[in-house]
Formats: structure tokens, C-alpha cells, sequence
């Protein structure tokens, strides 16, 4: 009998709790289960699990979304920053270029005259280019007149396939220490050559 008696009264007991139960929570339960319900139909969740990892996954790419433009204005201070510290290094290489091209262009025109150029001038021209190229902030071109009154063209207009491979036999004794250069080709190099000149030119080729 008190074993019925106890029962009875936490059955009392659960009864009034759930009485108490507020009508309007239980409704706000029944529609948030049913809101979750279709959710997972729209989204083809399977479980309530993987529709919250869904979730998640579209806040961070909202969040993403939302703070792109901080982000682009932080790349945008770093590319100014790498253009300024470029072009510093390009105008720094630019000058250095200027100053070694007068230089190179006397001793190049010296190499010249011993292999078959009597008259000959070489110029080599640095400019300044427009914008940032692979090769920095120049424009760097080879000019020369091979006998008097031509005036100084581009190398590439007025000098035939023999005469380029003796430029370059006179450029690579200059640059020959500063780069290494395991096989190189000089065609039709005895082209229209002979005499004291063909030995000279065989000497360098050795």
C-alpha cells in the first residue's frame, strides 16, 4: 500500500509540472521541430547534425564575403608596397646600366677594330621604359656603324650573319668573367674574311 501510495504521489507530482507546462512553449517547440523538419527536406540534410555543419559552412563563406573588401584594401596596401620597392630597385638597375653601357660601348668598339671593323662605331643606348617589363625598367638596344657615313643603326638592320657572330666574339672575351657559357655558335663567323684576320679570328675562337 505505501509502495502505491509513493507511485501515486510522484505521478502527482510529474502531473503538476506538466500542467504547469506553458501552452505557448510547447507551440514555439512544435514549430521549431517543424521548421527543422522542412529545412532538412530543402536542404537534403539527413541529419539535424549535418544541416548545422551546412550552416556553418554558408557563415563562413558569408563572413568571407562580408570582409572581402578589408581584405582587397590590405592587398591593395601590400602591392603598393611591393610597386614601390620595384621600382627603387628598377631605377637603381636602370642607372647602373646607363653608366656600364658607355663604358662597355668603348671597349666593345676597341674589340672590333681587331677583328675587321677599321671604322667601326658601337653604341650601346639604355631608355627608360613605360611601365615594369621582365628585364626591369630599361630598353636596352645595340647600335652600331660599321663604316663612316652610315650613322648609327640597330644592330639587327644593318649587320649581316657573319658580322653579328664577330660582335659577338668581340662581346664575349667582356662578359666571358662574368658569365660561363658552355657552348656557343658563331655562324658564318670566316664569312668574307681571310689572311691575317681569318688567323686572328681562329686565335679567339680557340
Amino acid at each position: 500500500v505505501l509502495q502505491i501510495a509513493d507511485a501515486a504521489h510522484d505521478v502527482g507530482k510529474e502531473r503538476e509540472q506538466i500542467d504547469r507546462l506553458d501552452t505557448m512553449d510547447i507551440d514555439a517547440l512544435e514549430g521549431r521541430l517543424d521548421l527543422i523538419f522542412r529545412l532538412k527536406q530543402k536542404y537534403k540534410a539527413p541529419t539535424l547534425t549535418a544541416l548545422l555543419d551546412m550552416q556553418a559552412e554558408w557563415q563562413t563563406a558569408l563572413d568571407n564575403i562580408v570582409h572581402a573588401a578589408a581584405r582587397i584594401a590590405e592587398a591593395g596596401v601590400a602591392v603598393n608596397t611591393h610597386v614601390k620597392a620595384m621600382e627603387k630597385a628598377g631605377n637603381a638597375l636602370h642607372k647602373h646600366r646607363q653608366h656600364i653601357a658607355k663604358t662597355l660601348s668603348k671597349t666593345l668598339t676597341n674589340e672590333l677594330k681587331n677583328l675587321g671593323f677599321s671604322h667601326v662605331q658601337f653604341e650601346i643606348e639604355v631608355h627608360r621604359t613605360n611601365g615594369p617589363t621582365a628585364g626591369g625598367l630599361s630598353r636596352i638596344t645595340f647600335l652600331i656603324c660599321p663604316n663612316p657615313g652610315m650613322g648609327l643603326q640597330p644592330l639587327q638592320n644593318v649587320a649581316s650573319g657573319g658580322e653579328i657572330s664577330r660582335i659577338f666574339l668581340a662581346i664575349r672575351p667582356v662578359l666571358g668573367a662574368k658569365r660561363a657559357v658552355p657552348v656557343l655558335i658563331f655562324d658564318e663567323i670566316d664569312s668574307g674574311v681571310g689572311g691575317v684576320l681569318a688567323t686572328d679570328i681562329g686565335k679567339r675562337l680557340r
